[in-house]
């Protein structure tokens, strides 16, 4: 799939991929082929991207800027191409600009974390 995120994208992927310890082992192309396959578009709404970080079941969590779904009718496209309606959007508290939102996915797909639990904060 030829990827269209914007630079801002893959900045925000890559910084938040740098708060997980096991990434500061690992080489620049390391860090991007993890990017590559965690990074989702987000579409339908505002234009961004955010980062797959959890999967509970068949449904998987993504780490974003809230200021990007916080209109209904959201989507996202994974890096293999597919789109998936965002099932859930749970915002940050204290007017921190991030989210987590849903989606459901039979297949299984890379989680940018190895952490089994979401921020403590959401």
């Amino acid at each position: 799939m030829k990827n269209h995120l914007s630079i801002n994208g893959w900045i925000g992927a890559i910084a938040l991929l740098s708060y997980i310890p096991s990434v500061l082992a690992l080489s620049p192309v390391q860090v991007t082929q993890i990017a590559s396959q965690t990074t989702v578009q987000i579409t339908k709404c505002e234009r961004g991207a955010g980062v797959i970080i959890q999967k509970n079941g068949n449904t998987y969590q993504v780490l974003t800027i809230a200021q990007l779904v916080k209109t209904s009718g959201c989507e996202l496209v994974t890096p293999d191409g597919s789109s998936y309606r965002v099932d859930r959007v749970q915002v940050f508290p204290n007017n921190i600009d991030l989210a987590v939102i849903s989606f459901t996915n039979l297949s299984s797909m890379r989680l940018a974390s190895s952490s089994n639990q979401l921020p403590d904060c959401v």
